[in-house]
């Protein structure tokens, strides 16, 4: 099986085409994924914290990454120290791949990232990356860009049966200006929903009640950059995701 190196930017960098080395990285801080408030994880086991999720389209068995921190000289107590590493194939199962430490960057334009580590994820689809600590005291977290090393992989799906007192149907699912929710629960339950963006930024939110068991919601989504986010419902006793994708 052929091996793919495949590299995601947190954000477009523009580089200088006269540059020697081809894995320097920008002392801008704006060119790093940066999270300064803490939200709920894709994953239901983990507590709300700083995190990013990585959709690779589809499965892929990796073997190593590459990661560089947040090369502003002014930031660089923003940097992950340690973290966590967990992938999904389906979303909804997590396996926890370790907890690894992110060398702190040199804030000079010939900053190339740590060398490649030894990681094992082999059904991936979903790559999470959550943060333990960082190089200072500040709130913020972040890191400026990651390559994985990976072989692609064919798994078939199973279907996971919901929780029928208390879960959610979206449609339409892939959606454009608009989808819906039917969410299904217990007569009398006050449920909170939000909406979060890939970088795990909170851009829609609300409560509802249940008159009777089950609740149409609307949620606009005409403003929505094109790509994935996460529908979260929560009541007293459970809380479910879902994954939807704006077209």
């Amino acid at each position: 099986m052929r091996k793919l190196f495949f590299w995601i930017l947190i954000l477009i960098l523009n580089r200088i085409s006269s540059q020697c080395f081809p894995d320097q990285h920008s002392t801008n801080w704006m060119d790093a994924w940066i999270s300064c408030q803490e939200s709920p994880s894709p994953n239901p086991s983990n507590p709300n914290g700083h995190w990013i999720v990585y959709d690779l389209k589809e499965r892929y068995s990796i073997e190593q990454m590459k990661l560089w921190n947040v090369n502003d000289p002014a930031h660089l107590d923003w940097g992950i120290k340690d973290f966590i590493l967990e992938y999904s194939g389906n979303y909804m199962d997590w396996f926890k791949a370790g907890e690894f430490q992110l060398e702190k960057a040199t804030g000079i334009s010939h900053y190339e990232g740590m060398d490649w580590i030894n990681v094992r994820m082999p059904e991936a689809r979903y790559v999470l990356i959550t943060a333990i600590s960082n190089y200072g005291k500040s709130d913020c977290y972040g890191f400026a860009e990651v390559r994985f090393s990976a072989e692609k992989t064919i798994i078939s799906e199973t279907n996971k049966v919901e929780d029928s007192n208390f879960s959610a149907i979206i449609y339409p699912n892939p959606a454009q200006d608009q989808f819906l929710a039917n969410i299904n629960g217990i007569t009398g339950d006050e449920i909170e929903f939000s909406c979060f963006d890939m970088f795990g930024h909170r851009i829609e939110q609300g409560k509802i009640k249940l008159t009777k068991s089950n609740y149409l919601l609307r949620v606009i989504s005409t403003n929505w950059l094109p790509g994935q986010y996460q529908f979260v419902i929560k009541s007293k006793q459970h809380i479910k995701r879902y994954s939807v994708v704006k077209m």
